[in-house]
């Protein structure tokens, strides 16, 4: 009986703690959860648990918060992020700075906070200033940092960006800032200085410690819905927001430290270079006393460069459709057309190609290839072919990547021997809606670094003596033909002799550099045979305002790459570097000849290589050239894409089908292998474009079919010998990839762990990105209204009041019962 006993009151209080839960529940389901099941469609998914839990992740593309190492080992901070515990807030549309500032005063007055809704279009300085001011007060006093105080002060609590495709809307403002005197790091501005992006607004290079997010498509519709609820009034609205989880390290946060403490990785990746015409290795090998690395009557070389990435304010939306694209193919174009032409072996002075990754973190790939790959002194520990990546030659000592080699012979203050000449490739601007049977000419625009040199001269004379010739000879697309001009700055700062004052942001400027080149005496070499090709730099105000924005898509409808004016781009791009490469440019000068420009019949860019190019970085990441130069079958490549996405957590990949974004992302360093040799790790781009080089570029040696590299390293076969996928023959290309890493990120091994501040410039910080939680997203759900939360007050007060009374009823009957018996 006392059992008996004791279990009914067990029972009692066990009902009472489920009727004061209940209660409380109650009060704040019925109106709130199911309508949220009514208001959220299928397709933002379960509608059960919708109803049951009011939550559903949004799919976002975050702003990501990035940190850098200031030469005194100060912080350096860009990006945005939410305070460790998340941050909350109710959805309400802005199109304005005065919108946001009136959103953060009703916060304030009913205590709650406000997510930002707003057009990609509306996304300005000024509305980005106003977030600032009006941040709410757990985000403005934590600062990222755990236990921090905060203030009962509501705000704004983040902001979701609407991305849209319709071609009808004007582009976003591109939030890259591009000053020459801080070249592209990361669109920071620098006081003085060309403007050459007049459209930039520097956002990029701005910190908030609010999280800020990119939504389109079925999400952007979602949260345009549910703001519009909120602003309907029904039943007791306000009640929709998004809540954010978007921590991304503490407030103090530096690259170093971040790098020391393993909680950080940096940013970069593998830029790609290649020879034409044969690898150096195969002129001289790497190490004391080996010579120049040129071929008898080979006076030196020329580069061709361009960066292959680009960046935007959400890194997951950066395609670099404008910013990257038509670089990257135009330069493979212009390779592919000058290894094509026999004639290019003989040149005096012979091409490289170089495509750089992470120029957009503070040209961290031309900075080390700079450093590494021409300026290194001689190797004196060397790391035999069969343990590096293709077989290529590797350089313990000095700091030169193990799995890497110098460049021998182009140390740049070796006049005789070394860099003659450099040209970078900035065209794409001027490349959109050239189409249709228009006679609009092309206009490309020559920028160098000295235009009263002798030197230079002739390189303005050879650019329009190849346009001329490309004319005369029926060899251009276009049918308005090509005008080359005189690049420069805008009005307010003419021509001068300080590169940084003449030349757009681009690679050279690390060539140009005497901190990076090594000496003044480089410089100087390059400053009579450097330039710049531009398609929409003539001056300030000529830039596409999607650049390194979110907008600069293929698939925004805002602009649209010439399939015809690309080809006719790479076609000129090939036969300047030819006639750089056969007459040479000195700082003494060089005669413009008559048929200075004059170039083989047969150099000339193919144009279903750049249309197939196209169709891989724009359309399809397991496109047909994809399949053939690297050998992977669509769906190796397509979950390779999936994998390259722009961050160390971003959602940003390609999808089953499209390309990856072109941001750098983080640095893999190779992976050690048996024997100390190392295996690189690639993005679906790098890989891409190295293969792409690679069969450009490749000697085939052997007519023996082969499947992988391994069938052409049998029986004391070359361990340089790959299977060139293209031909399913064996050869040796000289196509290689090099670290795209700030120089000032110290590597141990495979681990890069700290920062040499002593390397570190204004432009190049050492970027890092933090690692990311893996509770980082976003959220939509239900907010109860201030009214109904009082509600939910008072049942769960009354419930708890009547419960308690049927307990003290039930246990004066338990205690009468026993009395009785």
């Amino acid at each position: 009986m006392r059992k008996a006993l004791m279990a009914r009151r067990l029972a009692v209080a066990v009902g009472c703690v489920w009727l004061l839960c209940a209660s409380v529940a109650v009060a704040q389901t019925p109106v709130e959860l199911a309508r949220a099941a009514q208001s959220l469609d299928s397709s933002s998914g379960s509608i059960v648990a919708a109803a049951l839990s009011g939550i559903i992740d949004l799919g976002a593309s975050p702003c990501t918060r990035l940190v850098g190492t200031g030469g005194a080992g100060e912080q350096v901070d860009a990006g945005c992020s939410s305070p460790r515990r998340g941050i909350t807030g109710l959805l309400f549309p802005a199109a304005s700075a005065e919108d946001v500032l009136a959103l953060g005063r009703s916060a304030r007055a009913d205590g709650f906070n406000r997510v930002v809704v707003i057009d990609a279009t509306a996304l300005t300085r000024s509305v980005w200033d106003a977030m600032k001011a009006a941040i709410a007060g757990e985000a403005a006093t934590e600062g990222g940092s755990e236990g921090a105080p905060g203030t009962s002060l509501a705000g704004i609590a983040g902001a979701v960006v609407l991305l849209s495709n319709r071609s009808s809307d004007p582009p976003l403002t591109s939030a890259y800032s591009l000053a020459s005197a801080d070249g592209t790091a990361m669109g920071r501005r620098a006081a003085g200085g060309t403007e050459w992006n007049a459209g930039g607004v520097g956002l990029l290079g701005e910190r908030l410690n609010l999280p800020v997010v990119a939504v389109s498509g079925d999400d952007a519709a979602r949260v345009l819905r549910l703001t519009a609820e909120n602003l309907s009034g029904h039943g007791h609205a306000p009640r929709w927001g998004a809540r954010f989880r978007y921590f991304m390290g503490p407030a103090g946060l530096t690259s170093k430290s971040c790098l020391q403490q393993h909680q950080c990785l940096p940013i970069g990746g593998q830029s790609v270079w290649a020879t034409i015409g044969g690898d150096v290795d195969d002129l001289a090998a790497p190490g004391a006393g080996a010579g120049t690395g040129v071929r008898p009557g080979q006076k030196g070389w020329i580069l061709l460069a361009a960066r292959a990435d680009a960046s935007a304010l959400f890194h997951g939306r950066a395609a670099g459709h404008v910013s990257a694209v038509g670089n990257i193919i135009v330069t493979l174009a212009a390779a592919a057309a000058l290894a094509a032409e026999q004639q290019t072996t003989d040149l005096e002075y012979r091409p490289i190609v170089a495509l750089m990754q992470a120029e957009t973190a503070g040209r961290a790939g031309s900075r080390r290839f700079v450093r590494e790959a021409m300026t290194a002194p001689a190797c004196t520990k060397e790391v035999p072919r069969s343990l590096t990546p293709y077989g290529r030659l590797g350089c313990l000592e000095p700091a030169v990547r193990p799995d890497y080699a110098s460049l021998p012979g182009m140390r740049l203050g070796n006049a005789s021997a070394g860099l003659a000449g450099a040209l970078a490739v900035e065209l794409p601007p001027s490349l959109l809606s050239l189409r249709g049977p228009g006679a609009v000419p092309q206009r490309l625009f020559l920028h160098q670094t000295v235009s009263s040199a002798p030197g230079q001269q002739a390189v303005l004379a050879m650019a329009k003596g190849v346009a001329d010739d490309l004319r005369t000879h029926g060899r251009l697309l276009l049918p308005g033909g090509m005008v080359v001009e005189q690049g420069g700055a805008s009005a307010s700062r003419p021509l001068s002799e300080s590169p940084s004052e003449v030349l757009p942001p681009s690679p050279l400027d690390s060539l140009l550099d005497p901190v990076d080149a090594g000496s003044a005496k480089a410089g100087q070499l390059l400053r009579a045979g450097s330039a710049v090709v531009s398609g929409g730099y003539a001056g300030a105000g000529n830039v596409t305002a999607s650049l390194h924005s979110a907008a600069d898509s293929a698939t925004s409808g805002l602009q649209a790459l010439s399939v015809d004016a690309l080809t006719d781009a790479a076609s000129f791009v090939a036969g300047l570097v030819f006639t750089m490469g056969r007459q040479g440019i000195q700082a003494s000068g060089a005669s413009a000849a008559p048929g200075l420009g004059a170039s083989p019949a047969g150099l000339v860019a193919s144009r279903s290589l750049v249309e197939s190019l196209l169709v891989c970085f724009q359309q399809d990441a397991a496109c047909p050239l994809a399949r053939e130069v690297t050998g992977l079958d669509e769906n190796t490549l397509q979950a390779f894409a999936l994998g390259s996405g722009g961050g160390a957590g971003d959602w940003g990949g390609g999808s089953a089908s499209q390309p990856p974004p072109l941001f750098p992302g983080i640095y893999s360093a190779p992976l050690a292998t048996r024997g100390g040799g190392a295996t690189v790790l690639p993005t679906w781009t790098e890989k891409l474009i190295r293969d792409t080089l690679a069969n450009i570029t490749a000697n085939v040696t052997t007519s023996t079919p082969c499947a992988t590299d391994a069938d052409c390293r049998k029986d004391g076969a070359s361990p340089r010998a790959e299977c060139l996928q293209h031909s399913g023959l064996c050869g040796r290309s000289s196509a290689h990839y090099i670290d795209a890493l700030s120089p000032a990120v110290v590597v141990q091994g495979s681990d890069p762990n700290d920062v040499d501040t002593a390397l570190l410039t204004a432009e190049d910080p050492a970027w890092a990105e933090p690692y990311w939680s893996a509770r980082i997203r976003a959220e939509l759900l239900a907010v109860p209204a201030p009214d109904s939360q009082w509600a939910a007050v008072l049942v769960g007060a009354l419930g708890t009041v009547a419960a308690a009374g049927v307990t003290l009823w039930w246990l004066r009957c338990g205690k009468a019962d026993l009395v009785i018996l």
